[in-house]
């Protein structure tokens, strides 16, 4: 994958960068409280969680890149971050991911990694 750099994503670090891409892209901004401890990025370049559960599933979320990035850059580090987060789902004993993503590179992207469809939903969220 070119040796593209990843690394555990560190809240006091990439959070910033997280926000800037996601304004970016007009999409909701996370707290830092809501994303999970198991996140991959490459730096200045794209990043990813995943979200364990009190069962054998877990959940893959907040894929997100950095709009300025090159988009073949994305592309790779979206694999690379995919990739490593599947690692660390089975490293940690899940036996099912979910994911979810209306952006159809990401889609592709799960596919290619076997993942598949569950239906169309619309995802919502609600504060307390």
């Amino acid at each position: 994958m070119d040796n593209m750099r990843i690394e555990k994503f560190d809240k006091e670090k990439h959070y910033e960068d997280l926000c800037k891409w996601l304004e970016q892209r007009k999409c909701p901004i996370p707290t830092r409280e809501m994303l999970s401890d198991n996140g991959a990025i490459v730096p200045d370049v794209g990043c990813g969680f995943l979200y364990l559960t009190d069962s054998s599933m877990a959940h893959l979320d907040f894929f997100v890149t950095n709009p300025m990035a090159d988009e073949d850059k994305r592309t790779k580090a979206m694999d690379v971050v995919t990739s490593n987060l599947i690692m660390w789902a089975k490293e940690f004993g899940v036996s099912h991911l979910v994911t979810d993503s209306k952006v159809q590179k990401m889609q592709k992207l799960a596919f290619d990694y076997g993942f598949l469809p569950c239906g169309f939903t619309l995802a919502l969220l609600k504060e307390l």
